[in-house]
């Protein structure tokens, strides 16, 4: 042992790099699971690494092959920082990912039956017979078949009620339904005034 110790304190970085890269690269220090190295941090690091690698290498020479992979398994383990939390299995991302776009049309299906309530609130469903047409806009805005109802309220004298419209438009074939429902949406759209 006194010779070991004297070469220890010969050895110089390059002598210790060498005498390394021989061990790493010979059977026993691959199948120990070392590499050969450029250089080391430091001299005293150099040693305890070598150091390491010769008891590798014994170990596995000496039959104990396990022993120095676990061991240096062990020093790896206790030199690594703490790992981050591992992924859920995909089972839960699935049941997650499935409820996430329930969640997200559930929403959606909800803000546009509040915006269709609000739409159903600001739109008059029916008129009281007694109401007054008052016509806006002087020039015919439709075509067709609905311009054909909507010259109606042009027939129509000053002051005509609703229920007024809903008789011209029984006189020419159109049903109460479809009368109520264009006075509605020409209030809507500003083509006349109800009051």
């Amino acid at each position: 042992m006194g010779n070991e110790e004297e070469k220890a304190v010969e050895i110089n970085g390059q002598d210790l790099i060498r005498e390394f890269n021989a061990l790493a690269e010979s059977e026993a220090g691959r199948a120990t699971g070392h590499r050969p190295v450029n250089k080391f941090a430091s001299l005293a690091v150099g040693q305890q690494r070598l150091e390491r690698l010769k008891s590798s290498v014994k170990a596995w020479n000496d039959g104990q092959r396990d022993a120095g992979v676990q061991e240096r398994k062990a020093r790896r383990i206790e030199a690594r920082a703490p790992e981050p939390e591992p992924e859920p299995p995909k089972a839960e991302k699935k049941a997650r990912s499935k409820k996430e776009p329930k969640k997200k049309a559930e929403k959606a299906e909800k803000k546009k039956a509040e915006k269709a309530e609000k739409k159903k609130a600001e739109k008059t469903t029916e008129f009281d017979p007694t109401q007054v047409i008052t016509v806006l806009s002087k020039e015919n805005p439709k075509r067709g078949k609905s311009a054909e109802r909507f010259e109606q309220y042009y027939k129509l004298a000053k002051g005509s009620t609703v229920a007024d419209y809903i008789a011209l438009n029984a006189k020419n074939g159109y049903t109460a339904k479809k009368a109520m429902d264009d006075l509605i949406w020409d209030e809507h759209h500003g083509f006349i005034s109800i009051t």
